[in-house]
């Protein structure tokens, strides 16, 4: 599995003397380029952007492959930085017009998560989002949100607000930057790269 193939190259580096490090889930753009509070390292050697939609089998993965990183590695010089793609024309002009989600979860998601950034709270709702699979809906993506920022009315004014709809615009436009084809898109330090787990593990240990 990926994770034996992550745990036999954390090995290696370990028996050579390499010094890793993880921070996950720490910061996001906007909070890089407005000059917010963010709590990624500086120094990370490793910037790793992803950018999801929550319908995404393989951006499921990647998640839980990332997740088995930051298990494997100590804090210090990876950090990671969440954006969104989702796959529907209706929020994401990028997407051809054929291409939409009448039940409009991809686009909800997209929104609630980014109402979330940098928020510990963040982290955990996509996740429980991914948990649920194909049969999430709008209203339990606004369930999860909502009760995890113990503010669903907030949640939900945040999501259909013309700001959250400008961020994930600008989520849209920097992935459009690197010819994005389909969900997942992985960049490390300005990169693409192929979003398979061990491959962005061996990038890293390369830095």
């Amino acid at each position: 599995t990926t994770f034996c193939v992550l745990r036999m190259l954390h090995e290696t580096a370990t028996r050579g003397g390499g010094s890793l490090s993880v921070s996950l889930g720490c910061c996001t753009k906007r909070q890089t380029e407005m000059g917010d509070h963010c709590l990624c390292p500086k120094g990370a050697a490793a910037r790793v952007v992803e950018f999801t939609d929550i319908k995404c089998g393989h951006c499921a993965r990647l998640i839980a492959e990332l997740k088995d990183m930051e298990r494997l590695l100590e804090p210090g010089t990876f950090s990671i930085e969440p954006r969104q793609f989702p796959l529907d024309h209706k929020c994401n002009k990028a997407v051809p017009a054929e291409i939409s989600d009448d039940s409009n979860v991809r686009c909800t998601a997209a929104k609630a998560l980014i109402c979330l950034e940098g928020r510990d709270e963040f982290w955990t709702a996509q996740r429980r989002m991914f948990m649920v699979g194909p049969s999430l809906s709008k209203e339990k993506v606004l369930e999860i949100a909502g009760e995890l920022a113990q503010d669903k009315p907030g949640i939900e004014t945040c999501v259909a607000s013309k700001e959250t709809q400008t961020k994930l615009d600008q989520d849209v436009a920097y992935a459009m930057k690197y010819e994005l084809e389909g969900t997942p898109l992985v960049i490390i330090n300005g990169r693409k790269v192929e979003s398979i787990g061990a491959l962005i593990y061996a990038m890293i240990l390369a830095k």
